[in-house]
């Protein structure tokens, strides 16, 4: 419980500053950088826990808290049983050693606390949601995998992830299927483009691939398995997937066909995305 809260008052805080400070902000790069790396924070930082000694505090033993309301002292002499109404059980056993000297053991059993029946229930209501989410993103995760695996694709560049150079792949499809991306492989759907469009629209999801936007994404998705009931880890991901799309924007009008494409995106009428964990073009996902 106590992580919980603080990752959500971390997520809460962080993102509350990204809304009244960087909201406008048009270096996406750093925006996007700020995103990815507050939610990694607020799901770390409650995992450290540390222990700082202030210099002249003394803190009291909690044994020294107790207060006893019944003792009972066997007949040898040789075992006290004190018990306290709330800290639990003390059993002090006092023997003799070699030299006929007293050596006292104490052993402290602590008492169970009696716990709400909603703090029993809340736990399981936690875990049940924790497993939707899981199942919801393994399944679609799965789906998409084999779809893609399905599909006719041709090689069209390389990316080099952590130093790995890894080849682009390309579908292009003979319907209306949106278009997007998804790792290393682009899906698009030419019915009613120009080939000149297509190419933008594979320009497009291109810089998605390049700049490594299905991590982010799916880093967005681990976070509502874990937090699936805070708001905030959902605002993230809408947050990072607007950015990712202004980053797209912006390095497409830079280039040649800059004016063909902003015609193009203008006049794109989006459908539903295949896939939540993909990246499409004016990020226009429907449920």
């Amino acid at each position: 419980m106590r992580y919980l809260l603080l990752a959500t008052l971390g997520t809460a805080l962080f993102f509350g500053a990204y809304w009244l400070l960087m909201r406008r902000e048009t270096r996406f790069g750093m925006v996007r950088a700020y995103l990815a790396g507050t939610l990694l924070l607020a799901l770390a930082l409650p995992l450290v826990q540390l222990k700082v000694a202030l210099p002249g505090h003394y803190s009291a033993p909690q044994e020294a808290d107790l207060a006893l309301t019944e003792w009972h002292v066997n007949p040898d002499g040789t075992l006290v049983t004190a018990r306290a109404s709330e800290a639990g059980t003390l059993q002090v056993s006092i023997q003799q050693d070699a030299q006929n000297m007293p050596r006292i053991t104490v052993q402290r059993t602590p008492a169970s606390p009696k716990m709400p029946w909603w703090q029993r229930v809340l736990p399981w209501v936690y875990l049940s949601g924790c497993g939707v989410s899981a199942l919801v993103l393994a399944v679609t995760a799965l789906r998409l995998r084999r779809r893609l695996h399905k599909l006719p694709y041709e090689t069209i560049d390389e990316v080099d992830i952590l130093g790995i150079v890894l080849p682009v792949r390309l579908s292009v499809l003979d319907d209306d299927t949106p278009a997007f991306s998804f790792g290393r492989h682009i899906v698009v759907g030419c019915k009613g483009f120009s080939d000149s469009e297509v190419q933008q629209l594979v320009g497009h999801e291109l810089v998605h691939v390049r700049e490594g936007h299905t991590a982010d994404l799916l880093l967005c998705r681990l976070a509502r398995v874990v937090l699936w009931f805070n708001p905030f880890v959902w605002l993230y991901e809408r947050e990072m997937k607007r950015v990712h799309e202004y980053i797209a924007d912006r390095e497409m009008l830079q280039t040649e066909q800059g004016a063909q494409y902003a015609e193009l995106f203008y006049h794109q009428v989006s459908g539903h995305l295949y896939s939540p964990l993909g990246n499409s073009l004016s990020c226009a996902e429907k449920s």
